[in-house]
């Protein structure tokens, strides 16, 4: 796996300067641009085509706070994806599915407030744990651990796609709800 903070020049952490990130990003596949190589011989064109796929990437991994945590998991070691990861906590799990299951009773509502003040509570509920999930990521990834002891937090990879899905359903129907 290529490290795709190395490739953009930024910190290898879970929180990060995004639009440092993103003003490296424009200014490398800048100067990789195709235009720039129109009068280059075909390998010259080649190769920097392949860096700017390298930067896009790059920069696909560092913005999602998923693959980032992915990606910051495997540079220390730790695998990750199916059958690598611990399930979350049954706890988490009973809240997940309270909050799904009030989503659903907001979906069916006919009471427009209602609807929309609850999407705005459970949005605000989903992204207050979202940020708390990426407040012990940030701190897991900026402090000196050992693989296993990074290892030991990889449940919270597992959480943070519990929330990251939670929180698209809730603003899809938000927005569904708004049409």
């Amino acid at each position: 796996m290529q490290n795709p903070f190395q490739t953009l020049g930024i910190p290898e952490t879970y929180a990060f300067d995004r639009s440092d990130a993103e003003k490296k990003h424009r200014e490398l596949s800048k100067a990789v641009h195709p235009d720039r190589y129109q009068s280059s011989g075909a390998s010259e064109r080649q190769a920097a085509m392949h860096m700017a796929l390298e930067f896009n990437e790059a920069w696909r991994t560092v913005r999602d706070p998923i693959t980032r945590a992915e990606a910051l998991y495997q540079l220390r070691g730790v695998a990750v994806g199916d059958g690598q990861e611990p399930k979350p906590t049954p706890a988490f799990l009973m809240e997940m599915m309270e909050l799904r299951e009030e989503l659903e009773a907001l979906k069916e509502s006919s009471d427009a407030d209602a609807r929309t003040n609850g999407l705005a509570r459970l949005e605000s509920n989903a992204r207050e744990q979202m940020g708390a999930l990426e407040v012990k990521l940030t701190r897991l990834f900026s402090e000196t651990h050992t693989t296993d002891e990074i290892k030991g937090h990889l449940g919270l990879l597992g959480e943070l796609r519990y929330a990251t899905r939670i929180l698209s359903e809730i603003e899809r129907t938000r927005e569904d709800s708004e049409e």
